[in-house]
């Protein structure tokens, strides 16, 4: 995957640059309005290509002007980097196929929301993953167990989906800290263990059957 970035903030593209290195991706900023279809067209062929915007950049309604009437971008995955979960009034208007990421984000963040934007671009409705009783809509974030919300945190959301996504697979600490936690979060071990705990006491609520799992020494594992 090659992920263009537009954005002012060192923060944020330090971030995303350490993050996707880690997950094997290329991160190219766009500097200006005029390189955005160069550089976005001009990808390797061969690989995938995403586009993410900071509404708070400088140039970020005259990018969008370039979504809009670009045809060939019309095709590329668009997440827009937001402040809130809600569109405010002065917002630019963005295209059909962007994805809101409310900042500050994790780097599995963006990837949901590449996911997100490409279901949209194909015309494809909005998923919902399921494991034996339990249930996730990552367009919402919605969770249920048996028919009843978990009312999972954004960051508990988006391990379960990961889990969800690759059952029996184990999930290793070091993984979990580089994709679910922001840039303004203090990476510390014991932070996994807590978002471990806390998603599993939600899981295991008015059950004796266990589905998600430690794994000593590795990780966790979700099996349902």
């Amino acid at each position: 995957m090659y992920i263009h970035l537009a954005c002012s903030s060192e923060e944020i593209i330090s971030f995303v640059s350490r993050g996707l290195v880690k997950s094997g991706e290329q991160l190219s900023v766009i500097s200006a309005p005029d390189a955005l279809t160069v550089q976005m067209l001009s990808s390797q062929p061969e690989q995938q290509s995403a586009f993410m915007l900071d509404l708070d950049y400088v140039h970020a309604s005259t990018m969008l002007d370039t979504l809009r009437q670009s045809d060939p971008l019309a095709g590329i995955p668009l997440i827009v980097l937001v402040n809130s979960k809600h569109v405010e009034p002065h917002e630019p208007p963005t295209p059909p196929h962007a994805v809101r990421v409310r900042k500050p984000f994790c780097i599995n963040a963006i990837h949901q929301g590449i996911r997100r934007s490409k279901r949209i671009i194909n015309g494809q409705p909005n998923e919902v993953l399921e494991a034996g009783d339990i249930q996730l809509a990552p367009s919402t974030g919605a969770t249920f167990k048996a028919g009843r919300s978990l009312r999972t945190h954004p960051r508990e959301t988006l391990l379960l989906e990961t889990f969800m996504r690759s059952p029996g697979e184990v999930l290793s600490r070091e993984f979990i800290l580089d994709n679910f936690f922001d840039y303004t979060a203090r990476p510390r071990p014991n932070l996994v263990d807590v978002l471990a705990c806390r998603l599993r006491s939600r899981l295991h609520a008015g059950t004796d059957k266990q589905v998600l799992h430690t794994v000593r020494g590795q990780g966790y594992m979700f099996k349902p």
